[in-house]
């Protein structure tokens, strides 16, 4: 709701009840209530700390709100008001330990334990629910508790990573203000907990907010020009360094934290932030509608705003996908594969699925998308996977690779693009992809070496997989394959292959490591990662995310971090790119 926000008043208020204990204080939360609500009606306002504060003065301001809706003739009954304590938190941690009493207990638990839970008194045989609020009765008075609508018991919160994101969000607001949004990726934050552990930074938050300052935020002081900015904190894949991606944006603060919600209580905050966005949209229109019924004109301009209306609020539950506009042109039937071209490749499919070597399989899995993108009426919305890494293979293996490619699909629809140390896409390289899916947007795409990829190139392929768009060019059909060298064979080879030969090379030797960032990886739709002993004829095993972190309890970016592991790596020295 930042775009409805008056500064320095916002539609959501918070409050530090810790500080009002003091019969001031008591008068200055009446007074910044009131302010509040009288501006803003409709304000979500949290009161944080309820326990910390005196409860004769919390009572008297809060109980008159919550019983009747109004103080000091201020309308409150249209507002949303929460209130957070740490009352009876620690019987949410608590275990019954009656059995130590004495040796009586002690037997009757060991010969049977779930029978002694039962039957023994103790309060610990209340749910933890109800221990909780035993506990706040003796501090909250009833009076107010029962004016509430609503008591939830939150229990511990377990989820580091998103506690480490909030803490973080909260300390760049501090330095840098709204201009500044910073987030850490998950292997980002999987290499700070280590760190904390290794060190010994502190236990629990201290240690998070310990590492955070000293590996994100004292990197960031040496940046220039961040104001407006976004950092993508990261690490080079397979290895233990950070890396610091930055780039300008032009959104709300808000909006691209909400992007970033995963694994946060931000799920339900977005959920909120929509609806709320949906209410306002709607008085907006009620308000029009009374206005022009009074001035006494035509209301056929009306009609017009409510089917906007309609539009904005579908666009408020619609799922977040990529709204690819200001294409240079629309994708049409003559643009995709003729009738006899898809025949072509049904039959090449079918040909391919019936040879058992791993190049095979792998080019039926890329001719297999290519005959679903070529469907004029797709649908974009359930697109199938189609952005792999190819990981494992040999120089051998490779040329195989690109070879059985060209001939299954020719020259129309593939393309080969190499990059090394000597031609690292740059420019030139950004231009002739963007000119080859242009001309045919159903391109297959294979882009060898891609760590060697420079900063335009590699910005150019995070514009592919997070818009489907690149230089107002549709990339939504097209069929990125990337291949590099930085797997860690030996690790593969265990992993999925069940061989562990001691001869595998860990990567190619002699030859100079630079590593992409782990966010790539997590752009794709899967990893296919060929059998390192046999890559031409041996199997393949294809790594999706959502697969995964269904059948593991190893984190992915962890996985990940392990199978792209060496032991000696040179990481680019620029920590920005900017």
């Amino acid at each position: 709701m930042s775009e409805y926000a008056e500064p320095p008043m916002k539609s959501s208020a918070a409050y530090d009840l810790s500080e009002s204990g003091s019969k001031s204080k008591h008068q200055h939360l009446r007074n910044r209530l009131n302010e509040v609500v009288a501006k803003r009606p409709y304000s979500v306002i949290l009161l944080d700390k309820l326990d910390k504060a005196s409860f004769d003065t919390v009572t008297r301001v809060l109980l008159p709100i919550l019983s009747d809706g109004s103080a000091e003739s201020v309308d409150f009954s249209k507002c949303i008001i929460f209130m957070t304590s740490s009352v009876g938190s620690d019987q949410l941690v608590s275990s019954c330990a009656c059995y130590n009493r004495d040796e009586v207990l002690w037997k009757r638990f060991c010969s049977n334990p779930l029978e002694f839970y039962k039957n023994h008194d103790c309060t610990f045989k209340d749910s933890d629910r109800a221990r909780v609020l035993i506990e706040a009765t003796k501090i909250i008075s009833a009076d107010l508790l029962l004016s509430l609508d609503k008591i939830l018991v939150v229990g511990m919160f377990h989820n580091k990573k998103a506690v480490a994101r909030l803490l973080l969000r909260e300390i760049i607001r501090e330095i840098y203000g709204e201009s500044l949004v910073v987030h850490a990726s998950n292997a980002a934050l999987d290499l700070l907990f280590l760190r904390a552990r290794k060190q010994r930074l502190g236990v629990g938050g201290k240690a998070i907010k310990q590492a955070l300052i000293k590996y994100v935020i004292s990197p960031l002081s040496a940046g220039k020009h961040l104001s407006n900015v976004f950092v993508c904190v990261d690490t080079f894949v397979g290895t233990s360094k950070l890396s610091f991606r930055a780039q300008p944006h032009g959104r709300s603060v808000a909006d691209l934290y909400f992007k970033f919600k995963v694994g946060t209580f931000d799920i339900f905050i977005a959920d909120l932030k929509m609806k709320m966005e949906a209410v306002n949209k709607i008085f907006h229109l009620r308000s029009e509608f009374f206005d022009l019924s009074e001035s006494g004109q035509s209301l056929s301009p009306l009609k017009e705003l409510t089917l906007e209306t309609c539009d904005r609020l579908l666009s408020c539950f619609m799922s977040p996908t990529p709204q690819l506009v200001c294409v240079d042109k629309e994708v049409g039937p003559c643009d995709l594969p003729s009738v006899e071209e898809k025949v072509k490749f049904k039959s090449i499919y079918r040909s391919l699925k019936r040879k058992k070597t791993s190049i095979a399989k792998a080019t039926s899995t890329i001719v297999d998308v290519l005959v679903e993108m070529s469907d004029s009426s797709f649908d974009f919305s359930n697109s199938p996977r189609r952005n792999y890494m190819f990981e494992g293979l040999n120089q051998k293996a490779k040329t195989k690779l690109i070879g059985c490619l060209s001939e299954s699909l020719c020259d129309s629809f593939f393309t080969y693009i190499k990059l090394d140390e000597k031609y690292q896409g740059g420019k030139e390289g950004k231009k002739s992809l963007i000119g080859k899916v242009k001309d045919n947007p159903c391109m297959v795409v294979l882009i060898d070496g891609v760590e060697f990829a420079d900063v335009s190139f590699y910005k150019g392929l995070l514009k592919i997989f997070d818009k489907g768009i690149l230089d107002n060019v549709d990339f939504r059909r097209s069929i990125i394959v990337l291949t590099s060298e930085l797997g860690n064979k030996r690790r593969i080879a265990a992993a999925f292959f069940k061989d562990r030969k001691n001869g595998i090379s860990i990567v190619n030797q002699g030859v100079k490591i630079t590593r992409f960032r782990t966010e790539l990886l997590y752009r794709l739709d899967g990893i296919m990662f060929f059998d390192p002993v046999k890559p031409e004829n041996g199997g393949i095993h294809c790594v999706h995310g959502n697969s995964y972190m269904k059948n593991s309890h190893l984190p992915l970016s962890t996985f990940l971090c392990q199978l792209f592991e060496a032991r000696f790596s040179r990481s680019p020295s620029l920590p920005f790119y900017i």
